[in-house]
């Protein structure tokens, strides 16, 4: 009777590994092992890779040595890495940016092409907000992994 006024523990974390949902896919690719994440539950793991911005997860346990391995090739980029891939994004919605003005701008007066250049200014308008979601989604986790940083070094001090 003792054990019936114990806390309710807390279910123990495993390795999950983080894989592409669509099967078809993922065999096309070789069924690449994409992360792997400690988590308690399935649910809670594929939770994380989507807060992480990994989309259309699947995870499955794995083994610490799956694990390890999958580890030496898939190692989290640093906070630079992510400010270098930001800056890359943002210079290619300028780019886009510039290449449809300067498309709109060649193309002749009439109705067609006048339908063009709208279709034209609203693809851009989505791609550049797709980009700016993609790195905004890269900020975060800069901000997180640069926190995280902080955290360790001031915990070695």
């Amino acid at each position: 009777m003792e054990g019936m006024n114990a806390p309710p523990s807390e279910p123990e974390n495993q390795l999950w590994g983080i894989y592409f949902r669509d099967r078809e896919y993922a065999k096309l690719l070789g069924d690449p092992l994409r992360m792997v994440i400690e988590a308690p539950t399935k649910a809670a793991a594929e939770d994380e890779a989507n807060r992480l911005g990994f989309s259309e997860v699947w995870a499955h346990p794995v083994t610490a040595e799956q694990a390890n391995h999958a580890e030496r090739f898939s190692r989290t980029p640093t906070v630079e890495q992510i400010s270098t891939a930001i800056e890359v994004l943002e210079k290619l919605a300028e780019k886009m940016d510039v290449a449809a003005a300067h498309s709109i701008e060649q193309l002749p007066e009439s109705k067609s092409a006048d339908k063009y250049a709208e279709h034209l200014e609203t693809m851009i308008l989505e791609q550049t907000a797709s980009i700016k979601s993609v790195a905004a989604k890269l900020r975060n986790w800069q901000d997180e992994l640069a926190q995280k940083s902080k955290q360790t070094v001031s915990h070695h001090v």
